[in-house]
């Protein structure tokens, strides 16, 4: 038996962060999710979800998440091992993207039948009809748009992803 070692699990964690951070500088379908995520997340306090719902909410944009990294790795290699034009790879490369487009699908379904709510809707609107409200959500709204168009990797970044 192996001894346990909690400095390799560090490290795993570690280069899972690099991957993820990397990613999010590379690739600006993953900045549009988490300018999604965070929208999700800044307009859910207004809905009476139980937890079921909440789950429900990690879960989806989790999915979609874990999905659009999996394409980003699935894309970088193909581009990897075979740097020219080929079918082959181009129908890999499409079918993962098929599948990011899949979760993103099904998890909007799971949004519009989470954010319909009247109650929610109401009460979303309330907030939003004050100053303070008004300017909050367009302050988020133009951050948002900003980290999606302008967070990208600059062309003079060392990083090797």
């Amino acid at each position: 038996m192996r001894p346990h070692r909690p400095a390799a699990l560090v490290r795993s964690f570690a280069c899972a962060g690099r991957g993820l951070w990397r990613a999010l500088r590379a690739e600006r379908n993953l900045r549009i999710h988490l300018a999604a995520t965070a929208l999700v997340f800044s307009l859910a306090p207004f809905y009476p979800f139980d937890r079921g719902d909440w789950a429900l909410l990690f879960l989806a944009c989790g999915l979609v998440w874990g999905a659009e990294l999996l394409n980003t790795a699935v894309e970088r290699l193909c581009d990897r091992v075979c740097p020219d034009r080929d079918r082959a790879i181009g129908w890999v490369k499409d079918a993962a993207a098929g599948g990011v487009l899949a979760c993103a699908v099904f998890a909007a379904g799971a949004g519009v039948c989470l954010f319909a709510d009247p109650a929610g809707l109401r009460a979303l609107g309330a907030a939003i009809r004050t100053p303070l409200g008004a300017g909050a959500a367009l302050a988020l709204l133009a951050a948002l748009g900003l980290f999606v168009l302008c967070g990208g990797k600059r062309k003079d970044d060392k990083t090797h992803f």
